[in-house]
């Protein structure tokens, strides 16, 4: 197990939207109840201004929603756990209601995830260790538009105690090369189509072909609520979209247990 400094997140351009579960309905009753007391506006006013500016593009005006959910005493972990990932399942309901083009939606979900790179800055580092605790490998297989669910997992992971590389629609041969420099505790696979479990099962395949003391490999996402036997139809060890267990099935140590607001990344 690793205990090297912190590795920064790479991230890519790509653009998609993650339909979020039921924990951020459950979040969002949360997070209400704790702020109440000390809000500007109401969350579901905030989640459609987040929406609304990004799909504006306008960092001026960005910033100055970003002062009012701060001045309303929402953290930037909530920001990123919640009300980013409960944007980008708004602007897919818009997208589906006929409310809004694919265009449109895919814009203003890639502006989202640009924000996810921004706000874990305004952390207070003073939560977290200087040493991580494990090595993880994040991968969303190619051709898969999803990603925003994986992102969020990334920064939470982070804040877990872990080091964490993100592999953004890679090759099998790039996903592989990374896999063999990266001495990963574990690996964890976001998926959300049923049509990618036979890539998923080739490079779980190419990655146990390649190394003898592979680590175990997760699987999570959306694709785990429409399809069964995912162990066997994936070779993967494990199948969860929770990260806490996730992590004690590979016997991983996790820090900062109280600092991740919803741990799931479907």
């Amino acid at each position: 197990m690793s205990n090297t400094t912190s590795q920064a997140v790479q991230y890519d351009d790509q653009t998609g939207f993650d339909n979020v579960d039921a924990l951020a309905s459950r979040v969002i009753s949360e997070l209400a109840r704790r702020h109440s007391n000390d809000r500007t506006y109401p969350i579901d006013v905030f989640v459609q201004k987040l929406c609304h500016v990004a799909q504006l593009g306008d960092a001026a005006a960005t910033d100055r929603l970003f002062e009012d959910i701060n001045a309303s005493g929402i953290t930037p972990e909530e920001i990123v756990d919640c009300y980013i990932p409960q944007s980008a399942r708004f602007l897919g309901d818009q997208w589906l209601n006929d409310r809004l083009g694919f265009a449109d939606v895919t814009i203003g979900c890639a502006r989202l995830q640009k924000m996810l790179r921004t706000v874990p800055e305004q952390y207070d580092s003073k939560k977290y260790p200087t040493v991580r605790h494990f090595n993880a490998l994040m991968i969303v297989p190619q051709d898969d538009d999803h990603t925003l669910g994986a992102m969020v997992a990334t920064d939470q992971l982070r804040r877990m105690g872990g080091s964490v590389h993100l592999s953004l629609g890679q090759s099998h041969s790039e996903i592989l090369a990374a896999s063999e420099c990266g001495n990963f505790d574990v690996i964890m696979i976001s998926a959300s189509r049923n049509d990618r479990l036979e890539l998923i099962l080739k490079l779980t395949d190419i990655l146990r072909d390649s190394s003898v003391h592979l680590p175990p490999i997760v699987l999570g996402g959306t694709i785990i609520n429409n399809a069964r036997n995912l162990n066997s139809l994936t070779g993967v060890d494990h199948v969860t979209n929770d990260l806490h267990e996730a992590l004690r099935l590979c016997g991983l140590k996790i820090q900062n247990q109280n600092v991740v607001f919803g741990v799931t990344w479907s």
